[in-house]
Protein backbone atom coordinates (compact mmCIF):
# COMPACT_ATOMS: atom_id res chain seq x y z
CA UNK A 1 0.00 0.00 0.00
CA UNK A 2 1.48 3.36 -0.99
CA UNK A 3 1.16 6.53 1.06
CA UNK A 4 -1.81 7.86 -0.90
CA UNK A 5 -3.90 4.78 -0.08
CA UNK A 6 -5.49 4.68 3.31
CA UNK A 7 -7.22 1.94 5.22
CA UNK A 8 -10.87 2.17 6.12
CA UNK A 9 -11.80 5.16 8.24
CA UNK A 10 -12.33 4.39 11.89
CA UNK A 11 -15.09 5.73 14.12
CA UNK A 12 -14.24 8.27 16.84
CA UNK A 13 -13.65 5.51 19.40
CA UNK A 14 -11.22 7.39 21.64
CA UNK A 15 -13.40 10.50 21.68
CA UNK A 16 -16.41 8.32 22.47
CA UNK A 17 -14.60 6.73 25.40
CA UNK A 18 -13.53 10.13 26.74
CA UNK A 19 -17.06 11.52 26.43
CA UNK A 20 -18.48 8.42 28.16
CA UNK A 21 -15.96 8.67 31.03
CA UNK A 22 -16.78 12.37 31.46
CA UNK A 23 -20.46 11.45 31.47
CA UNK A 24 -20.01 8.82 34.17
CA UNK A 25 -18.12 11.30 36.36
CA UNK A 26 -20.87 13.89 35.86
CA UNK A 27 -23.53 11.32 36.80
CA UNK A 28 -21.72 10.61 40.06
CA UNK A 29 -21.18 14.28 40.77
CA UNK A 30 -24.74 15.09 39.79
CA UNK A 31 -26.14 12.52 42.21
CA UNK A 32 -23.95 13.93 44.99
CA UNK A 33 -24.96 17.52 44.17
CA UNK A 34 -28.64 16.63 44.06
CA UNK A 35 -28.31 15.09 47.54
CA UNK A 36 -27.11 18.56 48.63
CA UNK A 37 -30.14 20.25 47.07
CA UNK A 38 -28.66 21.32 43.72
CA UNK A 39 -30.41 21.10 40.37
CA UNK A 40 -30.34 17.87 38.32
CA UNK A 41 -28.28 19.57 35.57
CA UNK A 42 -25.09 17.54 36.01
CA UNK A 43 -27.01 14.27 36.34
CA UNK A 44 -28.98 14.96 33.15
CA UNK A 45 -25.94 16.04 31.17
CA UNK A 46 -23.90 13.15 32.55
CA UNK A 47 -26.47 10.58 31.44
CA UNK A 48 -26.61 12.10 27.95
CA UNK A 49 -22.83 12.22 27.59
CA UNK A 50 -22.37 8.69 28.94
CA UNK A 51 -24.91 7.24 26.53
CA UNK A 52 -23.66 9.19 23.50
CA UNK A 53 -20.04 8.39 24.35
CA UNK A 54 -20.70 4.65 24.54
CA UNK A 55 -22.63 4.73 21.26
CA UNK A 56 -19.91 6.75 19.52
CA UNK A 57 -17.19 4.43 20.83
CA UNK A 58 -19.15 1.53 19.31
CA UNK A 59 -19.30 3.41 16.00
CA UNK A 60 -23.06 3.94 16.09
CA UNK A 61 -24.66 6.92 14.38
CA UNK A 62 -27.31 7.18 17.12
CA UNK A 63 -24.50 8.53 19.32
CA UNK A 64 -24.61 11.70 17.20
CA UNK A 65 -28.31 12.18 17.86
CA UNK A 66 -27.94 11.60 21.61
CA UNK A 67 -25.01 14.05 21.67
CA UNK A 68 -27.06 16.63 19.74
CA UNK A 69 -29.93 16.34 22.23
CA UNK A 70 -27.50 16.61 25.14
CA UNK A 71 -25.85 19.65 23.55
CA UNK A 72 -29.26 21.27 23.16
CA UNK A 73 -29.94 20.72 26.87
CA UNK A 74 -26.51 22.13 27.73
CA UNK A 75 -27.11 25.25 25.62
CA UNK A 76 -30.63 25.97 26.85
CA UNK A 77 -29.95 25.22 30.52
CA UNK A 78 -26.70 27.21 30.49
CA UNK A 79 -28.34 30.17 28.79
CA UNK A 80 -31.14 30.18 31.36
CA UNK A 81 -28.78 29.88 34.34
CA UNK A 82 -26.39 32.57 33.08
CA UNK A 83 -29.19 34.79 31.75
CA UNK A 84 -27.19 35.23 28.57
CA UNK A 85 -24.08 36.61 30.30
CA UNK A 86 -21.38 35.80 27.74
CA UNK A 87 -18.54 35.54 30.24
CA UNK A 88 -20.47 32.98 32.30
CA UNK A 89 -21.93 31.19 29.26
CA UNK A 90 -18.76 30.63 27.23
CA UNK A 91 -16.95 28.28 29.65
CA UNK A 92 -20.06 26.11 29.91
CA UNK A 93 -20.61 25.66 26.19
CA UNK A 94 -17.25 26.04 24.43
CA UNK A 95 -15.95 22.47 24.68
CA UNK A 96 -19.31 20.78 24.02
CA UNK A 97 -19.68 22.94 20.89
CA UNK A 98 -16.14 22.10 19.71
CA UNK A 99 -16.90 18.38 20.11
CA UNK A 100 -20.13 18.86 18.16
CA UNK A 101 -18.27 20.63 15.34
CA UNK A 102 -15.82 17.72 15.13
CA UNK A 103 -18.63 15.15 15.14
CA UNK A 104 -20.55 17.09 12.48
CA UNK A 105 -17.76 16.71 9.93
CA UNK A 106 -18.76 14.46 7.07
CA UNK A 107 -15.56 12.42 7.37
CA UNK A 108 -16.44 11.56 10.98
CA UNK A 109 -20.13 10.90 10.26
CA UNK A 110 -19.14 8.59 7.42
CA UNK A 111 -17.36 6.29 9.86
CA UNK A 112 -20.52 5.65 11.87
CA UNK A 113 -23.14 3.02 11.07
Amino acid sequence: MNQTEKGPAKPPTILGILVAVLGFFLVGGGIWLMSKGASPYFLAIGVGLAISGVLLAKGMKTGLFVYAITLGIILVWSFIETQGDTQALLPRVAIPIMIAIYLAQSKVRATLK
